[in-house]
């Protein structure tokens, strides 16, 4: 079980003293497991709780025109679904922060990269859960994907001990890679969800 205390500190830590934070949960560098347990799985957990109940409170405009309403089922699938989405994309972060540490000679550690992704993308779960705001709630989710992007960067020398001359290859590959990858895996998703909701096979050609 995550100390909650100890969990609202880290994510004040990363809000006000992103590096000091970064820096005091590098070393030593906890096992990857430990840093899911103890800050990822949590913070995923609720900022997906509350994005589902303000959409809930809230619902897009769209579906109100469309006259169609979300129960139990539906929120709790959309709940389950943003929270699967949420770990695989802090796992990949991670591994591919660290493949691309080793290769600028920086640390080639899953638990740093772990550590890095976890931790610098606080802000952006954090705003995340925000984002079924009217008006002000994408702002609010670009502003923090962009604040977790910039802890990234800022965090490579701290986390995975990367030579400061090479921040900046490492980050504009590591950035590159994991918009094809979102990509790619977005455009699979949205067609099994299409092939689902329309009733049709999900093998190719079916």
């Amino acid at each position: 079980m995550a100390n909650l205390n100890l969990f609202v500190e880290r994510c004040r830590g990363m809000l006000q003293h992103p590096v000091v934070t970064m820096r005091e949960h590098a070393d030593p560098l906890p096992p990857w497991q430990v840093v899911a347990r103890e800050h990822v799985v949590p913070l995923i957990v609720i900022s997906a709780l509350v994005s589902t109940v303000l959409f809930w409170l809230i619902p897009p405009p769209v579906l109100a025109q469309a006259g169609m309403a979300f129960g139990p089922m539906q929120l709790a699938m959309q709940f389950a679904v943003t929270v699967v989405i949420g770990l695989a994309s802090v796992m990949v972060t991670g591994a591919v922060v660290t493949v691309f540490s080793g290769m600028f000679g920086g640390l080639q550690s899953f638990n740093g990269g772990m550590v890095l992704a976890g931790l610098a993308m606080t802000p952006h779960y954090l705003a995340e859960a925000l984002r079924p705001l009217p008006a002000i709630g994408l702002l609010v989710a670009i502003i923090g994907a962009v604040a977790s992007l910039v802890l990234i960067y800022k965090g490579t020398p701290v986390v995975l001990r990367l030579p400061a001359e090479n921040r900046g290859k490492h980050f504009a590959l590591s950035v590159i890679t994991l918009l094809m990858i979102g990509l790619i895996a977005g455009a699979m998703l949205a067609e099994m969800m299409a092939r689902t909701l329309a009733g049709t096979p999900l093998a190719p050609g079916g």
